[in-house]
């Protein structure tokens, strides 16, 4: 006999007790609904938070100022908003532009009077820092590929942003 079958061929009390159980249920849900709508609002003004830090207009306007190749331009393009691919173009680019840091640092490493070289040292450690506190989220963005995306190329664009400081010098 099917479970249909058998409710209506039950007794009343036993379709009393589905109806309780349902209604339990119903009510269950609702409050399951509510917590997670809470625990959404919370994390949306958490993420609004975040969004409007100063360090996230530190990084915004880092953005705004760096001359990237046009060969990154292109390979964004190509990834056509998939996470997975732009992130990889972050890190080709990153690459090429961490090279360019190491290269000038170097130079100046080389060229430089004795007493100056202990401070661009100290210089360097302390930008260093400054760039992993500027760039690291932490999970403050929700984890995920879009705070990778984000933390890359927050990475990216302040080494950028040195190399050609240390280039000017």
């Amino acid at each position: 006999m099917s479970e249909v079958a058998e409710e209506i061929s039950s007794p009343p009390q036993k379709l009393e007790q589905n109806l309780d159980a349902s209604a339990n249920n119903a009510q269950g849900a609702d409050s399951t609904t509510d917590e997670q709508k809470r625990i959404a609002r919370e994390q949306d003004q958490l993420l609004e938070q975040v969004l409007n830090s100063d360090q996230q207009k530190q990084r915004g306007d880092l953005a705004k100022n760096i001359k990237l190749r046009s060969s990154y331009i292109q390979c964004v393009k190509r990834a056509d908003a998939v996470m997975p691919a732009l992130i990889d173009c972050n890190g080709q680019e990153y690459a090429y532009q961490d090279a360019r840091l190491n290269a000038a640092y170097k130079r100046l490493l080389k060229n430089w009077p004795a007493e100056k070289k202990d401070g661009l040292k100290q210089e360097e450690r302390d930008w260093i820092k400054w760039r992993y506190t500027l760039c690291k989220s932490n999970g403050a963005l929700g984890g995920g590929q879009a705070e990778e995306l984000e933390d890359s190329s927050c990475e990216l664009n302040a080494t950028a942003q040195r190399a050609e400081e240390l280039e000017e010098r």
